[in-house]
């Protein structure tokens, strides 16, 4: 290989690695530093729940949304998302990153809203996330499902504005995370050792033009 060969392989190396540090590296770093240093938010209606925000959401119980028998629910939701009670009588949706309902061993979890509504439980826990919007049609489709075709105490929860419909919090697996970093940094690693014997051959070719 000449020395332009080495250098176009440099080159090469060297934009593969911007766009690892750039696109992947950086957003996956920033996602973990969101993780441990984000806002608390202990009010349904909390000035920090924007969207694409992390935030550490505490809550005291948990209602599975999975048994409400709609068809909305059903074509629009999954096991994966529940209702997490902040305060009294206050809800807001949570989607988590598993479907195994052992995601919440050691929480109180009720599958009505009348059960949570006597909970008087003093422990707080809390997950953090990232705050997503409900589209407009799906919180108009949402209102209209959960007020015409589930329990009433479903019914209620809306008609008495204890759950804010705008937004979710969607967990972050701070693992996966974590894992993703992790990659990148051993990629660029890799990056860097074939750039350092591509640019140890450039100079060794050079070497042997310049006698």
């Amino acid at each position: 290989m000449t020395k332009k060969d080495q250098i176009v392989k440099m080159s090469i190396i060297g934009v593969i690695a911007f766009f690892i540090v750039a696109f992947l590296t950086i957003p996956s770093i920033s996602e973990i530093f969101e993780y441990y240093f984000c806002a608390d938010v202990e009010d349904i209606h909390s000035l920090e729940l924007k969207e694409d925000k992390t935030v550490k959401v505490w809550f005291d119980c948990v209602i599975s949304v999975f048994d409400i028998k709609s068809m909305y629910y059903m074509k629009n939701f999954s096991e994966n998302y529940y209702l997490l009670r902040i305060g009294e009588d206050k809800y807001i949706y949570v989607h988590i990153p598993t479907a195994d309902i052992n995601f919440w061993e050691g929480v109180t979890l009720y599958k009505k809203p009348s059960e949570a509504s006597e909970y008087n439980g003093e422990k707080k826990y809390a997950l953090i996330g990232k705050v997503k919007k409900f589209s407009g049609e799906n919180k108009e489709q949402l209102l209209d499902s959960v007020n015409s075709n589930v329990m009433q105490e479903y019914a209620g929860i809306i008609d008495q504005g204890m759950t804010n419909l705008d937004i979710y919090v969607d967990v972050t697996n701070i693992k996966r995370e974590l894992i993703f970093v992790a990659i990148e940094i051993g990629a660029l690693v890799v990056l860097a050792w074939i750039f350092f014997k591509t640019f140890q051959k450039y100079k060794e070719l050079k070497m042997e033009e310049d006698y």
